[in-house]
C-alpha cells in the first residue's frame, strides 16, 4: 500500500503530535506499506529519506534548544511591550485557521506537485489545520484514494482553546469541516469527550470513530531494579496552562510533606503560571522528550495533574500507565480521574489529608506493575493496535 502523510509535526519535533505520527509512519514501513511524509519543524539527519519532504514559511521554524533559565519578570520598554502585546492580539483574531497558517500554501504546494502520484491512503493531521486542508486537496485529485482526518486536538469545537477567531470564522469553520469529513472514509478523535462534541455538531456523518492517543509500551517500562535507594524520587513531566492544567494543589499537598528522602520534581514549561517551590518540591525547567522519558522511567512514582473540563485527553496518561508505577492524580474540579481501572493511583482532591498521601508514596515506592498487565490496561492503545485500525481504512 502507498501511504501520504500530511503532518506539521515530525521529529526532531519532541511533542505529541510528531510522536504519534512517527511511531505509526514506522510501523507502516515495518509492515511493508510505502509511506511519505509532507512535514514542517526543523530539520533532521532522516530527511535525507526522499520520503520525507520538508517546508517551511521563511524564519518561522523554533528551535528546540531547551532554556532552562528562569526570566526575569521585570519587563523594560513598556510602550513597546504594550504595542506588541495589542499587535498579537489583533494578530490572534485574524489568522485562519489557526497558527500555523503560514504553512498552508507550502503544504498545498507539495501535493499539487504529487498530482501525478497515487497513494491508497491519504491521512491529514490536525493541529494544523493546514495538514487537513492539503490533504483533503490531494482527496480532490485522486477521488480513488482513502482519506483519513487524525485530530490531535479539535479544531471547531474547541471552546476552552480556540484554534481561531470563532465569531469571526466560525461559519467558515463549519463549512469547510463539512466538506473535509464528506469526503472522508475516518475522521478519528482521541477520546470520548471529542467525538460527542463533534457528533453533536455534525450527527449525519457517520466516519467519525476514536482512535486513542498510543503508547509505545516498551519506551516507557522498565523492570524494577532491586536496589537499596537514599532517596524516594517522585516526578512530574509536562506542562501547565493558565485555567487548563495548574500545579496550585499539587503544590499546596505536597509542600505540607517533609520527609527528608523524598524529593517531589517537576519538569516542563510553565507558560507563566507562578510555581512555589519549598524545601522538597522543586520545579528544574523543560526538558526534551528524550530526557523526559529518561526521567519517567526513573522516577520511583510519578505524579499527574488532570486538565480541568476541557474536550483534550493528555498522551502522557497513557505514558504514565505504560510505565507501571505508582501514580499520584491531582484531580480538577470535575472530580474526574483518568486513571479509572489502574490499580496503582492515589487520586488527590482539596480534601485528601497530607497523611494519605505520605503513606500511599511510602508503600507503594517498590511497587510495579508486571508487563503483563500494563499491556492488559493499555489494551486498544499500542502502537499495533491503532496503527491497524488507521491500515484497515484500505485493507
Amino acid at each position: 500500500m502507498k501511504i501520504l502523510i500530511v503532518n506539521y509535526h515530525f521529529p526532531p519535533s519532541t511533542t505529541a503530535h510528531s510522536y504519534r505520527w512517527a511511531l505509526l509512519r514506522d510501523y507502516f514501513l515495518t509492515q511493508g506499506h510505502n509511506v511519505e511524509v509532507i512535514c514542517g519543524g526543523l530539520p533532521s539527519e532522516s530527511d535525507t529519506d526522499d520520503r520525507i519532504t520538508r517546508v517551511n514559511f521563511p524564519k518561522t521554524i523554533k528551535n528546540n534548544t531547551v532554556n532552562t533559565q528562569i526570566k526575569s519578570t521585570v519587563r523594560n520598554n513598556s510602550f513597546k511591550n504594550t504595542v506588541l502585546s495589542i499587535i498579537k492580539k489583533l494578530y490572534r483574531k485574524i489568522f485562519w485557521p489557526d497558527g500555523l497558517w503560514h504553512w498552508l500554501p507550502f503544504s498545498i504546494i507539495e501535493v499539487i506537485k504529487l498530482k501525478n502520484r497515487n497513494f491508497d491512503l491519504v491521512i491529514g493531521y490536525s493541529p494544523t489545520f493546514s495538514a487537513v486542508i492539503a490533504s483533503f486537496l490531494y482527496k480532490k485529485l485522486h477521488k480513488e484514494s482513502k482519506l483519513v482526518i487524525d485530530f490531535g486536538d479539535p479544531f471547531s469545537v474547541s471552546k476552552e482553546m480556540p484554534v481561531n477567531n470563532y465569531a469571526l470564522y466560525g461559519w467558515l469553520n463549519r463549512y469547510i469541516e463539512s466538506v473535509v469529513f464528506k469526503n472522508s472514509t475516518l475522521v478519528s478523535l482521541t477520546n470520548k469527550k471529542t467525538f460527542e462534541l463533534y457528533k453533536s455538531k455534525y450527527p449525519w456523518f457517520l466516519n467519525f470513530d476514536i482512535v486513542p492517543h498510543l503508547v509505545n509500551v516498551t519506551d516507557f517500562y522498565k523492570n524494577k531494579e532491586i536496589v537499596d535507594k537514599d532517596i524516594v524520587r517522585v516526578g512530574y513531566v509536562g506542562a501547565f496552562h493558565k485555567n487548563i492544567r495548574e500545579p496550585s494543589l499539587a503544590l499546596d499537598k505536597l509542600s505540607l510533606i517533609d520527609i527528608d528522602y523524598i524529593n517531589f520534581e517537576f519538569y516542563g514549561p510553565l507558560n507563566g503560571l507562578a510555581f512555589e517551590t519549598s524545601k522538597l518540591v522543586n520545579h528544574y525547567g523543560v526538558v526534551d522528550r528524550d530526557t523526559a522519558i529518561g526521567l519517567i522511567k526513573a522516577f520511583d512514582i510519578l505524579i499527574n495533574v488532570e486538565n480541568e473540563d476541557c474536550p483534550m485527553t493528555p498522551s502522557k496518561i497513557f505514558e504514565c500507565m505504560a510505565t507501571g508505577k505508582p501514580i499520584i492524580n491531582f484531580l480538577s474540579s470535575t472530580s474526574i480521574s483518568s486513571f479509572s481501572g489502574y490499580p496503582l493511583v492515589l487520586n488527590v482532591d482539596s480534601d485528601t489529608p497530607v497523611d494519605r498521601i505520605k503513606e500511599f508514596i511510602l508503600k507503594n515506592k517498590n511497587e510495579l506493575l508486571t508487563l503483563h498487565e500494563v499491556e492488559e490496561i493499555l489494551k486498544g492503545k499500542t502502537l499495533k493496535s491503532v496503527g491497524d485500525k488507521y491500515l484497515s481504512v484500505v485493507e
